[in-house]
């Protein structure tokens, strides 16, 4: 089903609005962007428009620029690696899995899901270094770069997070 992001922002910024704490900038999925200007501490604001945007049935959960997460398992996770301090929002936001941001009249596409069957996508690997096969292990697209790195012998990246993926090389 599709819901438009634009209806979850105005009822987070109504909310915010009745309440003296700031109002919604701009909503850019998943992302909502706040103006707490004038505040010294924006992390309640953020959380009171997080908490506001789980009352819409479509919302699942959340991921504040300050760190609050409305779980605490895989999905913090999750939600901390999509987050970038300089071009994320100021709140994450994730939908129930029927649902999805509603683009271009309802089209049903859209990118950003948390879930393992929008996050899920075939690594290939080719050259003398890998071995043939099909590999079930989880990964993660940090596990690239280590893995490219020891097949070609040299040193992984130094901000490189990821491991390197042993069972698809030949060593």
């Amino acid at each position: 089903m599709a819901v438009s992001g634009e209806t979850v922002a105005q009822a987070v910024d109504r909310y915010l609005n009745s309440t003296g704490s700031g109002r919604v900038e701009k909503y850019l999925y998943p992302f909502l962007y706040l103006d707490s200007s004038g505040f010294r501490d924006p992390e309640p604001i953020r959380q009171a428009a997080a908490r506001a945007a789980m009352e819409h049935p479509a919302v699942s959960g959340y991921f504040t620029a300050g760190g609050a997460c409305s779980t605490h398992d895989e999905w913090e996770r999750r939600f901390r690696n999509s987050f970038h301090p300089v071009r994320s929002g100021d709140v994450i936001l994730s939908y129930h899995p029927e649902y999805v941001e509603d683009f271009a009249q309802g089209r049903g596409v859209s990118y950003g899901s948390l879930y393992n069957y929008d996050v899920r996508v075939p690594l290939m690997f080719y050259g003398p270094q890998f071995r043939s096969g099909v590999f079930e292990s989880p990964v993660e697209s940090v596990d690239v770069a280590p893995t490219l790195a020891r097949a070609i012998g040299v040193a992984a990246p130094s901000s490189s997070t990821g491991h390197v993926l042993g069972e698809a090389l030949v060593e």
